[in-house]
């Protein structure tokens, strides 16, 4: 049996990405960061571009982009739609209702820690690689006989970036290097000049009015060869080993960030760099050793290849050490974009590679931002779910202007992005995305979440206040139809059917079913924060109260499957990337096998979605994978995971392709989507007026993934209830023990079956400290381990 770790796990060979030459492009980088600084390591041997980003690096500065038109408009777009008037109310919503301007400021670019190795033609011996439990970069190669390695961090502690570079010989080292941001980026940089003969900064301001003043520079540090600055320059000579320190700050934080860039630089170069990397690793591996995972052992065939031909090969055959290391990979992408006090990540973390990104890499609403923190609480990372936490209640100050000014109503609305600034108007003309109203809601329901696995009163007290102006807003904002409360205009996100009156596809709404299935939350957790945290607003709640009762119920449409919008409409793409319909079924917990014709539905549902090509994206099969575990079905588990690695997991740094650059949603999601096959910890019991969490032990593990490697383990994973579990599975799937710690202080029921739990005696019996059953309830107490057997008819 594996317990959780109580110290830190040891370090493991199957926690490190190798690769055998450079990056080809920023794509393949080793990505390291610290929450607020990150960097791409490519790794060339000569001429090295180390791309780096701040969070705060944003173009242009605040915009009120809230069309003033909306409000006097908004009752005719909902007349239209209420008729059936479908495409008149896109355009005038388009006119009405889009952004002026239409689209918001993007995360930028920060630009690039330029080295040049002097005379490195020929290398050999290359190997570059990235260890997971220490947060490591590292390239090393032969040249001239000379054995040189380079080691790159993001340490938190120091809150900077730092390259060690050394030789196996006196006086190998010598380079040049510089910060820049680009050739076609410079005209935005006021000057780039020597602080001293071993430090140079760059500033300047970002396009765009009002935007940040940044600084960021280089300071090297040696106590051989010679070092001067020329131009924009450092240069390095005859040197043993050399650190080079990186940091970069803005207006946002700090209102001279010239002077400390240079304080912090000069502070830097005091530390000797081995209690820098000894402070780094131990702060990094805090977080990261808190979960273990083990598929079991890959063949030796498998583990001969180098990693982008076992990516490749996972098409075909499952590889255990490379899903384990892909699980933990997800799990160190978020440790090293998301720490308290910083901004959440975005679509591509803290790694954007161009001036340019996709989609702006903004926060994306409608799942993305929240694929990125699925992880966080499931996998024992609770404190960096905070930086989300703290950009929701920000949207909820700043969506009080979009909804008074746009709606006339109480309360905050964020639509479907966002970004530094708080902007939370429509973004784009892009009639199946803009108008959705419920991006702020859904990202509320992770405040309720993360008190279920917590049970953190004080976060929960803090963060309300969100919850309740998410509230406010849909009180004000919301349309009578057919005696229903819903949405108008809306949307379900990026997908179209087909407009009973002219047959041309439109996308606007009322009511769509994600809509109903988020407000059931939202309202749901407003009343029970209403009961945990002893407020007094009993009209409010009241209110609350008749709202959910209003909302439309989950519907069947005609082909069997859930019902995507108010109408059974036929949709214009069955395939679609988005599962928006089964929004209850995963990430929310509506539907499950105590109401099995809803959840026989929603098999039905993803089944079709996925028979019709549905998943496009990286994010949508890791999403697939999430309901499928949620819907007891392994073999699409296992062959949504092959196909990712077919189709969407770049083969050298296993990250997912998101259209012209990688995003990280889907690296955040597979690790969700895994646990999910593994623990479930949605589902209640309710007995004698108590609610007990229902804890299911590997209710969806894939059998291929248990035989190749013949059985495996999962510990330190956190089930809601406050509960730290740890699961050991045979070779074929079946479980062989558990160890289950309450953190709180709470009864828990416990299953290793899929049968409902009103199936009581229908599935594998389980032992739970003595008492036997199907389903076992447990009256825990906090600190208490209850060890978990099960009793197979095999055994």
């Amino acid at each position: 049996m594996v317990s959780h770790p109580v110290s830190p796990a040891p370090f493991s060979r199957a926690n490190i990405l190798h690769d055998a030459a450079p990056a080809e492009n920023y794509s393949d980088s080793w990505l390291i960061g610290n929450g607020r600084l990150g960097a791409g390591v490519q790794g060339q041997v000569e001429d090295e571009k180390l791309r780096v980003n701040e969070e705060s690096i944003w173009a242009g500065g605040p915009q009120d982009r809230n069309n003033p038109d909306c409000k006097g408009q908004l009752a005719e777009v909902k007349r239209l739609v209420a008729g059936g008037n479908l495409l008149e109310a896109e355009r005038l919503s388009m006119q009405a209702m889009a952004g002026n301007p239409t689209s918001m400021r993007y995360y930028d670019f920060l630009g690039m820690i330029h080295f040049i190795h002097y005379d490195h033609h020929g290398a050999t011996g290359y190997e570059r690689s990235l260890n997971l439990d220490t947060a490591v970069a590292t390239v090393k190669y032969k040249l001239n006989d000379v054995n040189y390695t380079r080691e790159y961090i993001a340490s938190h502690p120091k809150d900077l970036i730092a390259v060690h570079i050394r030789g196996d010989r006196p006086a190998s080292v010598n380079f040049s290097v510089a910060t820049e941001r680009g050739l076609n980026e410079n005209r935005w940089e006021e000057y780039n000049r020597r602080v001293s003969h071993d430090c140079v900064v760059m500033g300047g301001q970002f396009l765009g009015g009002g935007g940040h003043s940044f600084a960021a520079g280089v300071k090297v540090f040696t106590e051989t060869g010679h070092v001067k600055s020329l131009g924009q320059e450092v240069e390095v000579t005859n040197a043993d080993e050399v650190t080079v320190f990186f940091t970069a700050w803005t207006t946002y934080r700090d209102s001279n960030p010239h002077a400390r860039v240079v304080s912090q630089l000069n502070e830097a170069a005091q530390t000797p760099w081995s209690i820098l990397l000894d402070q780094h690793i131990a702060d990094h591996h805090s977080l990261f050793s808190r979960v273990d995972i083990s598929f079991g052992s890959s063949t030796p065939a498998q583990r001969a290849l180098s990693i982008s031909d076992r990516v490749k090969g996972q098409e075909k055959l499952f590889d255990p050490e490379l899903t384990a290391l892909h699980y933990q990979f997800g799990r160190y992408c978020l440790i090293a974009s998301s720490r308290p006090g910083t901004l959440p990540a975005t679509l591509q973390g803290i790694w954007s590679g161009s001036p340019d990104p996709q989609w702006g890499c903004r926060y994306t609403t409608n799942i993305n931002l929240q694929m990125n923190y699925w992880l966080a609480l499931q996998t024992n990372l609770f404190e960096l779910n905070e930086p989300l936490l703290d950009f929701v209640l920000d949207l909820s100050k700043s969506g009080q202007e979009t909804a008074r000014k746009m709606y006339g109503a109480r309360g905050a609305v964020c639509h479907h992005n966002a970004n530094l600034w708080g902007d939370c108007a429509p973004q784009d003309r892009y009639t199946p995305a803009t108008v959705w109203p419920t991006g702020l809601a859904w990202l509320c329901t992770h405040i309720w979440e993360h008190y279920l696995f917590s049970g953190d009163i004080t976060v929960l007290r803090k963060y309300y206040p969100a919850i309740k102006e998410a509230s406010l807003f849909f009180l004000d904002a919301m349309t009578d139809h057919d005696g229903y409360k819903v949405t108008s205009p809306s949307l379900s996100p990026e997908n179209s059917y087909m407009d009973p009156r002219t047959g041309l596809a439109v996308s606007i709404c009322a009511g769509p079913t994600l809509d109903n299935c988020i407000l059931w939350d939202l309202f749901s957790a407003t009343i029970h924060c209403h009961q945990v945290l002893d407020l007094d607003d009993e009209a409010f709640i009241l209110q609350v109260s008749e709202f959910r009762s209003k909302l439309p119920p989950i519907k069947i449409n005609r082909q069997g499957g859930i019902q995507e919008w108010l109408q059974d409409y036929v949709e214009a793409e069955i395939g679609h990337r988005h599962y928006s319909s089964l929004y209850g079924m995963y990430p929310g917990s509506r539907i499950t096998p105590s109401s099995p014709t809803l959840f026989n539905a929603a098999r039905t549902q993803l089944h079709r979605r996925i028979k019709h090509n549905s998943t496009h994206t990286g994010w949508s099969a890791a999403w697939a994978m999430a309901l499928a575990a949620r819907a007891f079905d392994a073999d699409i588990v296992a062959e949504r995971y092959k196909a990712a690695h077919e189709f969407w997991v770049m083969p050298r740094t296993l990250i997912a392709v998101g259209g012209r650059e990688f995003q990280l949603d889907s690296t955040f999601g597979f690790p969700s989507a895994m646990t999910e096959c593994i623990l479930q910890s949605h589902e209640t019991i309710r007995e004698e007026g108590v609610v007990n969490v229902l804890i299911r032990l590997l209710p969806s593990l894939p059998t291929e993934w248990a035989q190749q490697g013949r059985g495996g383990h999962l510990s330190g994973v956190r089930a809601r209830g406050g509960f730290i579990v740890d699961v050991e599975w045979n070779e074929r799937g079946e479980l062989v023990s558990a160890m289950i710690e309450d953190t709180v202080g709470g009864p828990f029921v416990v299953t290793a079956s899929r049968s409902r739990c009103e199936d009581r005696n229908v599935g594998v019996e389980v032992i739970v400290d003595g008492k036997r059953g199907v389903f076992v309830k447990v009256a825990s107490q906090k600190g208490q381990l209850s060890s978990v057997r099960a009793i197979h008819t095999s055994t």
